[in-house]
C-alpha cells in the first residue's frame, strides 16, 4: 500500500514541482547571463577611461508627474560626444556634495575624465581634480561576481533536484 502511495507522489511531484523547478532555474540562468553580458560591456567594450572636454550643460524636465529635472553635460573626447546625466539634479539632498558642486559650477571647456557606458553615455569621474564618481573598486566588482556565482549556483541545484525527480521511479 505505501509504495502506490510512494509511486502516486513521486507522479504528482513530477506534474506540478518539475515545471516550477525548471521554470525557477530557467530566471536564474538568465538574471546570471544578463550580469554577465552587463559586466562583459562595462570592462571588455567599454569601461574606457579617457579624458574629454566639456561642450554643453542644459537641463530638462524629466515629464513625470511630480516633475525632476535631470543634468545633462555633453563631453567631446576627440570625434565622438558622450552625455553624462544626473537624474534628481533639483534635489540636492539626493545628490553626493561632489554631484552639487560639479551642477553649479562646471562650464564649458572644463576637462573631465569620464568611464565610457556605451556609445552614447559616459559617467564623470573625476572634474577639477575632484573625485566625481569613483571607479569601481575591488569589493563592489567581487559582490558582482558573487552573486552571478550564487545564482548559477542555485540554479544548477534546482536542476539537479529536477533531474532526481524525473528519474526516481
Amino acid at each position: 500500500m505505501d509504495s502506490i502511495h510512494e509511486g502516486q507522489m513521486n507522479q504528482l511531484k513530477k506534474v506540478f514541482l518539475a515545471p516550477i523547478l525548471l521554470l525557477i532555474s530557467t530566471i536564474l540562468f538568465f538574471i546570471s547571463s544578463h550580469l554577465i553580458k552587463l559586466e562583459y560591456q562595462e570592462y571588455f567594450n567599454y569601461g574606457q577611461i579617457i579624458t574629454g572636454n566639456i561642450i554643453d550643460t542644459y537641463w530638462e524636465s524629466s515629464g513625470d508627474n511630480p516633475p525632476t529635472s535631470i543634468f545633462f553635460c555633453k563631453v567631446k573626447t576627440g570625434s565622438k560626444n558622450y552625455i553624462y546625466e544626473i537624474q534628481n539634479a533639483d534635489n540636492s539632498f539626493a545628490l553626493s556634495d561632489e554631484e552639487q558642486h560639479l551642477i553649479e559650477q562646471i562650464k564649458k571647456g572644463d576637462s573631465v575624465k569620464i568611464k565610457l557606458l556605451n556609445e552614447k553615455k559616459g559617467k564623470i569621474l573625476e572634474w577639477n581634480k575632484a573625485v566625481i564618481n569613483s571607479s569601481n573598486s575591488f569589493w563592489s566588482i567581487f559582490g558582482i561576481w558573487l552573486t552571478i556565482f550564487i545564482l548559477l549556483a542555485a540554479a544548477i541545484a534546482l536542476l539537479y533536484k529536477l533531474f532526481l525527480i524525473i528519474t526516481k521511479a
